[in-house]
């Protein structure tokens, strides 16, 4: 089969590979779509931790081709989305209910071979099936979705909250959605200077849009609340000058979720006694524990577009094209690759 591997940083090239063989407990999937992560980008730079050579690849959806003898719930023929965490279930954070912390985590396209590649073998129990009205395309988005539903559970958002979403790339507008849905009376997207993601936030249901580059965030969100600040702030961009922004825009009692994913050695300045005069509440999120079911029917619903996300689809013979296509500076949302 033809797959991308990963040899080392920025050493990535499409190769004749041998088909993978489905275990007693997996089954092979036949893959279809595969985003590109932001985690696949810094893999690729050299700023994420990989062992290679590897098979990158982990927002997937496919067709099952092949089932090993002891897989009780799909068949060939199935298709399905991949969640790609898989967990040892023995150690002591499996153990009480967190298994997205799970210490001996592994992951299809980060520690194990993944989806950029024309087939890839997943444990049946990292699989879901798609309902017909899901395709192939959208169920691509259902991984990052899920992560997106697991922050916005820690936000515990209420019916009439405020909400801030920094970023407008696939995740912030994933975010976007989901807060709309949820409730929140007012929903604020914010950018760093791209008009044009702004301009499909507020398509997806952005009820206000900022560009950072053209105005303060912090005093816009503020002066928008009477002073007060935002009940929810949802950081989408891992950037740590956003971090400090989000903490900033919070009200009194407010909370703070950061979700964006920041390089390992960033620090930030925040002052200890705002936080504890402020009562301020701030989660990180991480995976995506025991929401890809609900992410799924989300998308089979209608009422989280994923679909709209998606601005670019490359075969895989031009993989490579797809990782310049974001670093050249083009607009893009979310990119495909259908092997």
């Amino acid at each position: 089969m033809k797959a991308a591997i990963f040899h080392g940083k920025e050493n990535m090239k499409v190769e004749e590979v041998e088909s993978p063989k489905a275990k007693h407990n997996e089954v092979l999937v036949e893959v279809e779509a595969c985003g590109i992560c932001g985690t696949d980008v810094h893999i690729l730079k050299g700023e994420y931790p990989v062992n290679g050579p590897l098979i990158l690849g982990h927002e997937a959806s496919g067709r099952i081709v092949e089932v090993g003898k002891e897989v009780e719930t799909l068949k060939v023929g199935d298709s399905v989305a991949i969640d790609p965490n898989i967990f040892c279930g023995k150690c002591y954070f499996c153990r009480i209910g967190e298994a997205h912390l799970c210490r001996n985590l592994k992951a299809v396209g980060v520690t194990r071979n993944g989806a950029f590649a024309e087939y890839v073998a997943v444990p049946e129990e990292n699989l879901y099936k798609l309902p017909k009205n899901v395709s192939y395309e959208e169920a691509a988005l259902a991984e990052p979705l899920s992560c997106c539903i697991h922050g916005v559970d820690l936000a515990q958002i209420k019916s009439g909250d405020t909400v801030v979403v920094l970023g407008a790339g696939p995740i912030g507008l994933l975010h976007t959605q989901l807060v709309r849905i949820l409730g929140a009376s007012k929903v604020t997207t914010i950018t760093g200077h791209n008009e044009e993601k702004l301009a499909f936030a507020r398509k997806l249901g952005a009820d206000d849009t900022i560009n950072a580059s053209l105005e303060d965030p912090v005093s816009k969100v503020r002066a928008s609340s009477s002073g007060i600040g935002a009940d929810v702030v949802v950081e989408a961009t891992g950037n740590p000058v956003a971090v400090e922004q989000a903490i900033k825009m919070a009200r009194r009692g407010g909370r703070v979720i950061i979700f964006g994913c920041a390089p390992e050695k960033a620090k930030i300045e925040v002052s200890p006694y705002i936080i504890n005069d402020s009562e301020l509440m701030i989660f990180g999120a991480f995976n995506n524990p025991y929401t890809m079911s609900r992410a799924i029917r989300l998308i089979g619903s209608g009422k989280i577009k994923t679909k709209h996300l998606i601005s670019h689809e490359f075969g895989l013979d031009n993989i490579l094209k797809a990782f310049e296509t974001i670093r050249s500076g083009t607009l893009y949302l979310k990119i495909l690759v259908k092997p």
